[in-house]
């Protein structure tokens, strides 16, 4: 559906000499209020859906494990571990380094 407005007859501008106008205008309105009622139905829907969501969001923020919670604590420990090793690394491959060259020159 593009959105576009279906003009209404109002009951000034028909034309009540034609046969059926009174019977179609009816039916138009008759269809136009079930249409609005399920517009109402479904949108009642949706936001029921939403707020479920929602409730269920918080819940889940509500019960975050407090030893995961911050983010930033876990990401230096890790940060300060890769360091450590890098570091350890270099030492322990300066240090093979130079008895090698010991005992090769030796």
């Amino acid at each position: 559906m593009t959105g576009a407005m279906v003009p209404v007859p109002r009951r000034e501008d028909a034309d009540v000499t034609a046969p059926g106008t009174t019977e179609e205008y009816g039916a138009l309105r008759e269809m136009l209020i079930e249409i609005r009622t399920e517009l109402r139905v479904l949108i009642a829907q949706h936001s029921e859906r939403h707020a479920d969501h929602e409730a269920r969001i918080r819940t889940l923020e509500q019960h975050v494990d407090p030893a995961h919670a911050d983010h930033e604590v876990r990401i230096r420990k890790l940060e300060r571990t890769v360091w450590l090793a890098a570091g350890a690394a270099s030492a322990v491959g300066g240090a093979l380094g130079a008895w090698m060259s010991a005992v090769a020159g030796a």
